[in-house]
């Protein structure tokens, strides 16, 4: 589920020069993803001894340490999938595979096998948001596969596939069935709490928006950290650090019976549907 996902006619059209009248050059295609996944496995190789995964199960560690090794042990992680995705990337547009057209400007689009976009996803501001910048394709895999094909609970048994296709450990199932339910409540607490923030100013956008980015973090982070160490106190030993309130937020949330304020406008709830 990590490697990239296209369509079998994909290559098979780009080989027989019926994709695009008009080919590019592929060094830029290659070059931009392959001198990022130097800088990312860079990055992970001067640090990785640093932060180990002993230190972030460390029972002597106050909320405040453990909150920042947790923090610090999966962005290194990341780095080192962003080395991956984006070398897979580059090898892919060295054979064209990634071209996907041109923009309204006339320049090449090299996104049709993007793993990852690491700035989208350092930035996000919600777990949908983050998550539609990791593993790209395979999301989109999953999407049409699971999401589209079911009518109860989706985003729940969608996560619920992406655990059982990682394997059976149980910090692949701390990681993804929670993050199914901060999905559905990252979404229902943005129909609750967003219009009290929007068409307010700019500076009151900028307070809703590092708010919830750092909520974000504060949530998905020791839910993502689970799916690195697999074994089941080890898992829980993460969530047990920030007592237990990564999931515990998001269940109250989703289950809960909230509702909306009165205040929305029918605008809002079309910005909304377009984020969730």
């Amino acid at each position: 589920i990590d490697g990239s996902n296209f369509f079998v006619d994909n290559p098979n059209k780009f080989a027989m020069g019926k994709v695009h009248s008009k080919d590019p050059s592929t060094v830029l295609g290659f070059l931009k993803p392959f001198l990022q996944s130097l800088f990312f496995v860079s990055l992970y190789a001067t640090l990785v001894s640093t932060y180990t995964a002993e230190k972030v199960i460390d029972p002597t560690h106050s909320l405040l340490q453990h909150a920042c090794y947790v923090y610090v042990f999966g962005q290194l992680s990341c780095f080192k999938y962003f080395f991956v995705w984006k070398l897979e990337e580059s090898i892919n547009n060295a054979a064209g595979l990634g071209f996907n057209g041109y923009d309204s400007k006339g320049y090449p689009l090299w996104n049709l096998v993007e793993g990852c976009d690491p700035l989208a996803f350092e930035t996000s501001t919600s777990p949908k948001m983050m998550l539609g910048a990791w593993n790209i394709t395979s999301a989109l895999w999953l999407r049409r596969v699971v999401y589209e094909r079911v009518s109860w609970q989706p985003t729940l048994l969608t996560f619920a596939a992406s655990a059982f296709w990682h394997g059976f450990y149980p910090g692949y199932y701390l990681c993804f069935i929670p993050l199914g339910f901060l999905i559905e409540a990252s979404r229902k607490g943005r129909r609750l709490f967003r219009p009290y923030f929007i068409d307010k100013g700019a500076t009151v956008k900028l307070f809703y928006d590092v708010l919830t980015w750092a909520l974000n973090i504060l949530l998905a982070h020791p839910m993502a950290v689970s799916i690195l160490l697999p074994h089941f106190w080890d898992s829980l030993a993460v969530y047990k650090g920030f007592y237990y309130y990564p999931l515990i937020i998001p269940a109250l949330i989703f289950f809960l019976p909230l509702k909306p304020s009165k205040k929305k406008t029918k605008d809002v709830t079309l910005k909304e549907e377009k984020i969730d």
